[in-house]
């Protein structure tokens, strides 16, 4: 297929308005973020679940994806999608959206953020979260990134969030 001139300055044109967009993005310190959700996890609707972060969307000026997925895969591969899109992926869910979502992308080349919307939020209490949905969507947007330690099991990473609650006691004689 030969291209006119025209077709080619235009083409030309979209590279270099993304490169400039991207360079601004940079030099301004402006993160964009998306907020990807799987609509099977916590007790709500997707409605509720639209409503419940929207002032987390608003916050860190990010859309809202994921509500159309069906199965984990069709949620890993929106999360490899947006990953394209955005520079810090949220992950709006319980433990195993966010498990999904860890075990989906290179989290050691691509920066995630969490927002508890599951049923039990193990990793809500590991990280420290304190606050309403709002109050972490800030706290992600002054914030800076930090590594935390996966399991690394001779290969691909493996992330699995067990969220049960159980105690275990040792009694002697």
């Amino acid at each position: 297929m030969v291209r006119k001139p025209a077709e080619f300055l235009f083409l030309l044109y979209l590279v270099v308005k993304c490169q400039i967009k991207t360079f601004w993005h940079m030099m301004m310190n402006i993160m964009r973020y998306a907020i990807i959700t799987n609509p099977a996890s916590g007790n709500m609707t997707a409605d509720m679940k639209l409503s419940i972060l929207a002032e987390a969307a608003a916050i860190l000026d990010a859309e809202i994806f994921g509500l159309e997925t069906d199965t984990a895969d069709d949620l890993s591969l929106c999360a490899q999608e947006l990953i394209n899109h955005c520079d810090v992926l949220v992950v709006a869910g319980g433990d195993g959206t966010l498990s999904d979502v860890i075990n989906a992308i290179d989290t050691s080349q691509f920066p995630i953020a969490y927002l508890p919307l599951g049923t039990a939020n193990a990793m809500r209490y590991a990280l420290n979260y304190k606050g309403n949905l709002a109050d972490i969507s800030m706290r992600i947007k002054k914030g800076g990134i930090h590594r935390y330690d996966l399991i690394n099991c001779d290969g691909p990473l493996t992330a699995k969030l067990f969220s049960h609650k159980f105690s275990i006691s040792d009694r002697i004689g």
